[in-house]
């Protein structure tokens, strides 16, 4: 049943989210968002904590910034 099941993530519903970096991103890092620990990065250096937003996605490693506030 699992083999023939849909996939239940929509990745690109992940775009414009927003989460929690777990790890200091630069160029590669992980984040929480939507209640799962993905991989991430980014151009610009985040420290673990920060609040961040998912810009976009290249397969399963997202593109975020860190969302100042």
């Amino acid at each position: 049943e699992a083999l023939e099941a849909t996939p239940s993530h929509n990745i690109a519903g992940l775009i414009g989210r927003t989460g929690e970096a777990k790890t200091d991103i630069h160029d590669e890092g992980s984040a929480q968002i939507a209640g799962e620990l993905w991989s991430v990065r980014s151009d610009q250096s985040i420290p673990a904590g920060a609040h961040i937003r998912v810009l976009n996605r290249s397969g399963f490693i997202l593109d975020v910034e860190e969302v100042k506030e």
